[in-house]
């Protein structure tokens, strides 16, 4: 008698992960025989995290900080980000109003969890951040696409937006700086989206991951928290992972009304109990540090921007729309004769350089490809030098 496989849930197959580490994995295989790779495809700092940091969580865990801590975070770390949110957007959360969570990207799938039934339609940025689709389609949400027009630099523009809403429109998700694009988008027309979600009684998620990460006084970050303090529709994603070089420790502190956040943290407290309090110390050391260590890593960055930037758009068959925030040059390549994929596949497999497919983020983007600048100057300009030769 042959008996078969238990069965795998419907949702497990409507998981599409990051596509991004498909390319990583590549990349180590290639580097595992000797060869260089230049490293475009990932959002991962190239910076150590600051060693004061990296100190605090020594020090936690020699002290014994390796047990359970509240479900909702340490309250030390819960009271330093309500004084740095004052400080960034003026006003102070109370801390029922905060959330601990294992990194930013955690964030979203709890607050879609929370806010969403199965079958309403969650509107996401075409292109946006992969992990948008993937989480809708998970929880057997319908991801809908408006597209941020490279006319427009790739700004969200309430117009774009509006022509997409339905009756089964639940939530709509910003992010500014973007990823991919690393456009910055204004204070009129993220004011002008929260207005139209009060009017029509939308849930607004906001994804401000790289706000920290922005590179012109004349287009400064805003968030749509500073309307309404997070107490009615607005959920503010956050998280240590860009602005401090933290990746690889997981944590963030998500900020939303009241009532949502009691809800999200029982989610939390089913699905992972509670982010480990020796990393909770760690993350409100960040809080503390002197803002020139990040400011100092913003300042790389806009010098890796720029060397990118000018190099990329002397090419023939590029087009690039400079970014005013984040650390990604979402290059349109339509010019070609290739289409992204392709296009990926040649740097990779010919110049050694690995960028991510713009389709990826959406299907707006068949037609670019994104640079990640998380890589040493050296590297950029020895990419670009490969680029030169073979496509002039």
């Amino acid at each position: 008698m042959t008996i078969g496989l238990p069965p795998l849930s419907t949702a497990s197959f409507m998981l599409e992960g990051q596509q991004m580490f498909h390319i990583l994995s590549k990349c180590i295989e290639i580097e595992s025989k000797g060869e260089k790779v230049y490293h475009f495809e990932l959002g991962d700092p190239d910076f150590d995290t600051p060693n004061e940091i990296v100190q605090s969580a020594i020090t936690s865990l020699l002290s014994g900080r390796t047990h359970y801590e509240a479900s909702s975070g340490n309250q030390q770390l819960l009271h330093r980000a309500r004084e740095v949110t004052l400080t960034s957007r003026n006003f102070m959360p109370s801390a029922d109003q905060l959330l601990v969570t294992p990194g930013a990207n955690y964030q979203i799938f709890l607050a879609l969890a929370c806010t969403c039934n199965p079958g309403d339609e969650v509107l996401i940025p075409d292109p946006g951040f992969v992990s948008y689709k993937s989480i809708c389609k998970f929880l057997n949400l319908v991801p809908v696409y408006y597209t941020l027009k490279e006319s427009n630099s790739f700004e969200t523009r309430l117009s774009d937006i509006v022509p997409m809403i339905s009756s089964s429109t639940r939530a709509i998700i910003i992010n500014s700086p973007s990823n991919p694009t690393g456009a910055v988008s204004s204070q009129s027309e993220i004011s002008k989206l929260f207005e139209f979600c009060r009017v029509n009684n939308k849930w607004l998620i906001s994804d401000e991951i790289y706000a920290r990460l922005t590179y012109s006084d004349s287009k400064p970050h805003f968030s749509p928290s500073c309307i309404d303090h997070c107490q009615e529709r607005v959920v503010l994603i956050n998280g240590f992972s860009k602005a401090y070089a933290m990746t690889g420790w997981r944590v963030g502190v998500v900020t939303a009304p009241t009532f949502l956040i009691d809800k999200m943290r029982l989610l939390l407290e089913t699905s992972l109990s509670c982010v480990p309090p020796f990393i909770q110390d760690a993350a409100c050391s960040a809080l503390s540090i002197n803002p020139n260590h990040w400011l100092d890593m913003v300042n790389t960055y806009e010098n890796r921007r720029n060397l990118l930037v000018s190099g990329l758009s002397a090419l023939k068959n590029f087009r690039v729309c400079q970014p005013e925030g984040a650390f990604y040059v979402f290059a349109n390549i339509s010019e070609s004769g290739y289409d992204d994929i392709e296009f990926s596949r040649i740097l990779l497999e010919e110049c050694r350089i690995a960028v991510t497919p713009g389709r990826f983020f959406g299907p707006s983007g068949k037609n670019h490809i994104r640079f990640s600048f998380c890589c040493s100057t050296s590297d950029i300009m020895h990419a670009l030098d490969l680029l030169h030769a073979k496509f002039g």
